[in-house]
């Protein structure tokens, strides 16, 4: 953690200094993601899983509610918002979609990237 406090300044988390991370996001399905965020989430943070195990998985409840955090699933994705994707990433690389496994504050995404910082609006 000291380095993501590093990358993104530090904030209060149950158990002292953590990183300043409103949002964690699980796009592989990962054990660590959800270990590292009950562990180290700072207090009122929020984990997105977009992907998960096949494992059930149990959580600390009490200190979820003691850290005022948020565990929320996201498994919809519609073809609409697939493609919006897409086209936003081949726009800003220039060439085919793109990741990175590089994580850098929310603020500085668009100019990392080369990504607006919001969709373009849905055609109806």
């Amino acid at each position: 953690m000291a380095r993501a406090r590093k990358e993104f300044g530090a904030a209060r988390g149950l158990d002292g200094q953590t990183a300043n991370v409103d949002v964690w996001i699980d796009a592989a399905g990962a054990d660590s993601v959800l270990d590292d965020f009950l562990a180290h989430g700072k207090i009122g943070s929020r984990m997105v899983a977009v992907a998960v195990g096949r494992q059930s998985r149990s959580v600390d409840l009490l200190r979820m509610t003691y850290a005022q955090q948020e565990l929320v699933g996201s498994g919809g994705y519609f073809p609409e918002d697939v493609r919006d994707v897409m086209a936003i990433w081949g726009r800003a690389a220039g060439t085919s979609p793109r990741s990175s496994r590089t994580c850098s504050p929310w603020s500085g995404l668009p100019r990392r990237s080369g990504a607006r910082a919001t969709p373009p609006p849905r055609s109806t």
